[in-house]
């Protein structure tokens, strides 16, 4: 693992630890109703939604030409951070083959 893998590794990690435990504990409800009858949920998703737009517009257009599959990682980018973040460690292991490979 190089540099450019830990921070995405380490948030990945972190992240997925503290939404299963909040899952675990709360469910999914109280988020869903937060968003749904909240002025501040709904603006916050609202915001969301434009920056995973953003994000799978870059990560359509990086991943094709890398030559990786953009597929899997928009398609995790609609249930949140996951994807992002597991496309910058595929992206990270990417550049480091193509820098080793010259």
């Amino acid at each position: 693992m190089n540099r450019q893998h830990i921070l995405p590794a380490v948030v990945f990690v972190a992240f997925g630890v503290f939404t299963g435990w909040v899952v675990a504990r709360d469910g999914l409800m109280p988020a869903l109703e937060a968003i749904v009858f909240t002025g501040g949920g709904q603006q916050v998703f609202i915001d969301l939604c434009i920056t995973m737009t953003i994000l799978m517009t870059f990560i359509w257009r990086d991943a094709r030409s890398r030559g990786i599959d953009p597929r899997p990682y928009v398609f995790l980018c609609l249930l949140g951070s996951f994807g992002p973040l597991l496309y910058l460690l595929r992206r990270a292991s990417t550049s480091a083959g193509a820098k080793s490979s010259r």
